[in-house]
């Protein structure tokens, strides 16, 4: 495969965006193995948690804002390490708030970076894989980082058991969780920081805007176009008249030009009708992040509390459950980035969600003698099937918009949204209606379902964009030529 870059640097950019997502998915779903002692810690009970998801959700959105700018225009590694030591901070003090108002505060200053990692994360390593150039390398990369944050999220509960046996001080993973957000930072100070595929070379041209590149390219073959032209025209000419020959060749030009500027005037027309499918696709895309990032956080962040309140199993298999949930996350991501070498993105997509939409089934079986069985079997399958989502949206869109800082941060801001709503309607469920954390399976299921929907639908208008940037390109080729 073919890499950005060269040596050693690429490698240790790659492995630190692996590691910085590691640190990632440990802070986003900490939260949920540890919600039992943090309840009790500050007062409440577990569903009266589901506010710190909102707060969580509404501060990844504020971060999203401003996140694509200082992806694009600023040092991207300084940007990097200054999120992720701000994050380190926020995880120090949580252990010490002691009310749910200060709990929400420490979580919420900590989500506002987490949009600024997310989107930095993902953007680089589409440079990295340069995928105008290989779509295999580009597709391989984005699933192996985004599987270390399945990783990260696989140790949080891992860590969270560990910490309340061994050292009997369970809120000891934020420690721990901080002190590894503080080394990733470290290692973005000693990088450089990559820079997009188009100014990886010296083509000077492509240092100009894309408009005034296009009307000098334009402008240059109409001026080479148009003189061996009026050259022929002076030389089948000779006979005639110098009146004549001047009036014919007025003529000439004029219908030349009419006829440039129809063709023009085509080439616009498409150039607008491509807004119409960009921007559907876009939207779809986002729709798609909102649900599949939203439902990954509310199954990993609820499935702990679901085992023992709904299930009624031990805090072990409640810990347990949550970990195989993550570590199927994990591996499903992992065999993405290999098979992403020879499968497009919406293949990935249309093999991994019918087994989310499988494993949700089958929870709703629970009432059955073998209830933990059945739960493992959830976990797991939906763990496998919501793996593939988020980076292959993305490498799906990427296949006809090229992503920008600005792009995956509006993305994330949406994701963070989905963060934000879909555990919220989890815990109103569990808190006020008969479904109680019952409420966990069915939102998953009809979240899966609309997941799956979307895929089909943005294939088409992706294809439709496609067709109309080939007839633009077929304009802008003949217009040359016929002047």
């Amino acid at each position: 495969m073919q890499l950005q870059g060269r040596g050693w640097v690429t490698l240790c950019n790659i492995a630190a965006y692996s590691f910085s997502f590691l640190v990632f998915g440990m802070q986003v779903n900490l939260l949920g193995p540890t919600a039992s002692v943090l309840a009790t810690r500050v007062g409440v009970i577990e569903p009266d948690l589901g506010v710190i998801f909102t707060i969580n959700g509404l501060a990844s959105i504020i971060g999203a804002l401003p996140s694509g700018w200082l992806v694009d225009k600023l040092p991207g590694h300084a940007v990097l390490a200054s999120a992720l030591a701000f994050e380190a901070l926020g995880f120090a003090l949580i252990p010490y708030a002691y009310n749910l108002t200060l709990l929400a505060a420490a979580f919420g200053s900590v989500a506002l970076s987490w949009n600024i990692v997310n989107t930095a994360g993902n953007t680089y390593i589409l440079w990295i894989g340069n995928a105008d150039k290989n779509p295999s390398a580009q597709g391989f990369l984005i699933n192996l980082v985004n599987a270390l944050f399945g990783a990260g999220s696989l140790a949080a509960p891992i860590v969270a058991e560990f910490c309340s046996t061994q050292l009997s001080q369970a809120l000891s993973a934020y420690w721990i969780t901080g002190a590894l957000t503080a080394a990733s930072a470290v290692a973005f100070l000693l990088l450089p920081s990559p820079t997009p595929p188009q100014q990886a070379t010296t083509d000077a041209e492509q240092q100009q805007p894309l408009t005034e590149g296009l009307l000098r390219h334009h402008s240059d073959h109409t001026q080479s176009a148009a003189t061996p032209g009026q050259q022929d025209q002076q030389q089948a000419d000779e006979p005639c008249s110098v009146a004549l020959n001047c009036g014919s060749g007025d003529s000439a030009a004029a219908e030349e030009a009419t006829d440039s500027a129809g063709k023009a005037a085509d080439a616009s027309s498409t150039s607008i009708l491509q807004g119409y499918p960009a921007v559907s696709l876009l939207v779809v895309i986002a729709v798609f992040n909102f649900l599949n990032v939203g439902t990954e956080v509310a199954f990993g962040g609820w499935v702990f509390t679901y085992a023992i309140k709904q299930a009624g199993l031990s805090t072990y298999e409640g810990h347990f459950l949550n970990a195989s949930y993550w570590a199927a996350f994990t591996l499903g991501r992992v065999i993405a980035s290999f098979a992403a070498v020879v499968l497009a993105p919406a293949t990935l997509l249309f093999a991994s969600l019918p087994l989310a939409i499988a494993g949700a089934a089958v929870a709703l079986l629970t009432h059955s003698d073998a209830v933990w069985l059945l739960l493992f079997m959830s976990c797991v399958l939906i763990g496998m099937g919501v793996s593939a989502g988020f980076a292959n949206a993305l490498a799906l869109l990427d296949t006809y918009i090229p992503c920008t800082g600005s792009i995956t941060g509006l993305l994330g801001g949406l994701a963070g949204a989905g963060c934000m709503t879909v555990p919220l309607v989890v815990a109103v469920l569990a808190k006020h209606t008969a479904l109680q954390y019952q409420g966990l399976m069915w939102v998953s299921l009809v979240s899966f379902v609309a997941q799956l929907a979307c895929v089909p639908v943005a294939l088409a208008f992706g294809k439709r964009l496609a067709a109309l940037q080939y007839v633009q390109k077929a304009h802008e080729d003949l217009l040359p030529a016929t002047i």
